[in-house]
């Protein structure tokens, strides 16, 4: 075959893909109407990586548990938990003495507003952290407890693992 074919067959395969695959918004739409409306609506990536991660698990951690975004956007996840018999005072105690235990670095604590905020220096990250914020407001025989954790486009984390991060927060400010 003569060296000038082969990049016109390539270029005559991805013009006539291109081409062939371009719909107007007429033809979308009456795609659209020719399909099956009782037919389940496909689900986005994140929609299926959430399903992925649903636990039979009763905690309240864990049912609670969400998260948003990608890995080229970043990503977001929050939790949250009631947590009886315990004072909003005693729970950022026992919150921060766990995060610190575990690596964490306090940026601060602010006991009035019942807020800390948290990061780790990340691996390979050239300086970067990611913050890790819980909040701890009195409630009628308890507190709540809520948890988010950000981390920045490019870093990942193991859903599982910041799921049972969140938990494990949770669980010690309930510990006696």
């Amino acid at each position: 075959m003569k060296k000038w074919m082969i990049p016109m067959l390539s270029a005559a395969l991805l013009s006539g893909c291109l081409f062939n695959n371009a719909r107007t918004d007429a033809d979308n739409s009456s795609a659209t109407a020719s399909t099956d409306s009782s037919a389940p609506a496909k689900k986005t990536k994140l929609e299926r990586e959430r399903e992925k991660y649903q636990s039979d698990d009763p905690r309240e951690c864990v049912q609670n548990f969400t998260f948003d975004g990608s890995f080229a956007r970043g990503r977001t996840f929050k939790s949250n938990a009631f947590v009886k018999n315990v004072t909003q005072a005693v729970a950022i105690k026992r919150a921060v003495r766990y995060l610190t235990n575990g690596g964490w670095q306090i940026n601060n604590v602010n006991e009035s507003l019942g807020i800390i905020s948290a990061s780790q220096t990340v691996s390979y990250g050239n300086g970067k952290t990611v913050p890790f914020n819980v909040g701890i407001e009195q409630a009628k025989g308890g507190v709540n407890v809520d948890l988010s954790y950000k981390i920045s486009g490019g870093l990942s984390s193991p859903v599982d693992a910041v799921r049972n991060e969140f938990c494990a927060v949770v669980e010690s400010v309930g510990a006696k």
